[in-house]
C-alpha cells in the first residue's frame, strides 16, 4: 500500500499555488483508490494531513511539507501515467493466468481446453483420490 505523508499550508507561498496543489493531490487519490474500491480512507488521510499542518509556522517545516506536497502530487501522478501505458502497451501483465494461456492459444488458431473443475478443489489444487 502506498504511504501519504502529510502536508501543511504555507503561509509565505501563494495560496492560489497550495489550493492548487492540495486540489489536484485529491483528484489524482479519488481517481487511483476512491474510484476504484469506494474507500474514502486515502481522501481523509490527505484532508487531515492538510488540516494538521495549517498550524504549522516554521518556516522550514512549511517549506519541507509543501515540497513534500509537490513530490506525492508528481508521484501519484506517474504511477497512474504508469498504470495506463502498462495496460495500453501490454495488456497481459492483468490477466490471470488461465486467460494468458486462452489467449495464447488462440493467438496459434488452437482452443484452450476447459479446466476439469470436478478435480480440482476451490482454491485450483487437484483433489486427493478418494
Amino acid at each position: 500500500m502506498d504511504r501519504i505523508a502529510v502536508f501543511a499550508f504555507e503561509i509565505t507561498m501563494p495560496a492560489h499555488s497550495l489550493t492548487a496543489t492540495y486540489r489536484a493531490i485529491l483528484r489524482e487519490v479519488n481517481k487511483q483508490y476512491v474510484r476504484r474500491n469506494g474507500n474514502q480512507f486515502w481522501s481523509a488521510q490527505v484532508k487531515a494531513g492538510f488540516r494538521k499542518g495549517a498550524a504549522a509556522t516554521d518556516t522550514a517545516e512549511v517549506h519541507a511539507r509543501r515540497r513534500d506536497a509537490e513530490n506525492l502530487l508528481t508521484y501519484l501522478q506517474s504511477n497512474r501515467e504508469y498504470k495506463e501505458l502498462m495496460e495500453r502497451y501490454w495488456p497481459s501483465s492483468s490477466l490471470t493466468p488461465q486467460e494468458k494461456i486462452e489467449r495464447t492459444a488462440n493467438r496459434v488458431g488452437l482452443t484452450a481446453p476447459k479446466p476439469i473443475s470436478f478435480l480440482m478443489d476451490k482454491d485450483d489444487t487437484p483433489r486427493a483420490a478418494a
